[in-house]
């Protein structure tokens, strides 16, 4: 082999050498990376996932703090609603009586009608006398008579 063929042979070999050690050093590095890579997935997944927790029992506790607020302001009214009640039966101007005579009215309006089957009957006007007036209405809702009813006397006229 003269010389020049022996230094093609060296350099070729050194050529494919240093060609192996880039290959395999790229390769090396590339799973560091990849290893890398998916740590540090891990890692911001289980930083995602914390702050998606941390959210997620955020609105938990909003919406027991919610519903908590709700079940407490529904009870204060109930409450103010039982105390208005009980106050305006004291007082005698309960709204209570004031249906009470509605449907005392009606009923007076009933007895005398009779038969009540396809009849309706509504209080059309509470008169400043304790008087209510009741309309006595068919099916298609056309007026066939009108009452004036005091509920305290149990009169009535027509």
């Amino acid at each position: 082999m003269n010389k020049k063929a022996k230094c093609l042979i060296i350099l070729f070999s050194l050529v494919i050498v240093f060609v192996v050690i880039f290959l395999c050093y790229t390769y090396a590095k590339g799973s560091n990376n990849v290893l890398c890579n998916s740590d540090t997935y891990t890692v911001n997944e289980n930083v995602t996932n914390g702050a998606e927790n941390n959210i997620y029992n955020k609105e938990i506790m909003e919406e027991k703090n919610t519903v908590a607020n709700k079940t407490t302001e529904e009870k204060t009214k109930e409450q103010q609603t039982t105390e208005n009640i009980n106050e305006q039966a004291k007082s005698g101007n309960s709204e209570l009586e004031h249906s009470d005579d509605e449907t005392k009215a009606i009923q007076i309006v009933k007895k005398d009608w009779g038969d009540t089957d396809g009849f309706s009957f509504k209080v059309e006007q509470i008169g400043g006398d304790g008087s209510y007036i009741i309309s006595v209405r068919n099916e298609d809702a056309i007026a066939l008579e009108w009452y004036t009813v005091y509920p305290e006397t149990g009169k009535f006229t027509k």
